[in-house]
């Protein structure tokens, strides 16, 4: 079983990401699309958070925050923090 470090979403800047997509189906890729939009709606309507699975060169982490905005490539959440969407193995609304 794979060792998931939690971290703040300011730290993310340390990190190097994957450069391949971490899915390799094309559903739940969409399915991550969804979710991350349905996240970003539900973050700047009601401030709800997000719990993201985010695959780095070294480990998967866990990263909470707010998602403000998104496109094809890249989230955005609270605070200036960018993650490359191919590196997002799973996402969580709460």
């Amino acid at each position: 079983m794979k060792q998931i470090t939690t971290i703040d979403a300011p730290a993310v800047f340390e990190y190097d990401f994957v450069e391949k997509d971490v899915l390799a189906n094309s559903y739940h890729q969409e399915l991550r699309k969804d979710t991350l939009f349905l996240s970003m709606v539900l973050g700047n309507n009601y401030g709800k958070r997000v719990q993201m699975q985010v695959v780095t060169t070294e480990e998967t982490v866990e990263l909470h925050g707010i998602v403000l905005a998104m496109n094809e490539g890249m989230v955005f959440l609270k605070g200036g923090t960018k993650v490359p969407v191919h590196a997002i193995a799973e996402v969580k609304v709460y």
